[in-house]
This record gives structure tokens, sequence and C-alpha cells, in this order.
């Protein structure tokens, strides 16, 4: 795994992953940053990241990943177009 671009880059990484938990999102892999030497942080998955978590619409830039689980078909597309960088669909 190679480290992130900067302190900076790891630091965003790490107050987001904090933010998701106090939101309520379970850690089940790592999330944690080695001692090493450099911008490393450990592979990431965040579960139960609600709409309301303030990282449910952030993009990370580390390897962090979120699983989100849903119901219905239905629920999958609502999950899927739920952003507010909205598109519009041209015919």
């Amino acid at each position: 795994m190679a480290p992130l671009s900067s302190h900076g880059a790891l630091t965003l990484a790490q107050r987001q992953i904090d933010q998701a938990v106090k939101g309520g999102a379970k850690i089940t892999l790592a999330g944690k940053h080695p001692d090493d030497n450099g911008f490393f942080i450990e592979p990431t998955i965040l579960e139960n990241v609600s709409p309301d978590n303030p990282v449910h619409h952030q993009e990370f830039f580390a390897p962090v990943a979120m699983i989100f689980r849903v119901k219905t078909d239905d629920d999958v597309v609502k999950l899927a177009n739920d952003s507010p960088y909205g598109w519009v669909a041209r015919s």
C-alpha cells in the first residue's frame, strides 16, 4: 500500500474517519495510522454510514471504503442517486 500524498492528506483522512465514527459508523477493518515513517493509513472499512452521517456524501482520498446495506432494488437506485452533486439525464 502506497503512502498518501502529504501529511495534510493523512490528517484529512483520519479526521473523516473520526467524523464517521462520531456520526454512528462502525469501523470493521483497521482505521489506524501505523507507527512507520511516512503518510500511511491502513485500509479501512466503514459500515452503518447513515444519510445523516457527516461523511455520507464525502469522498475519501485514502484507502477507505464505506459499505451501505439496502433491502430492495429500489433502495439501491435511491442510494445511487442520493448525491448533492446531481446530474440531469438528457434524451
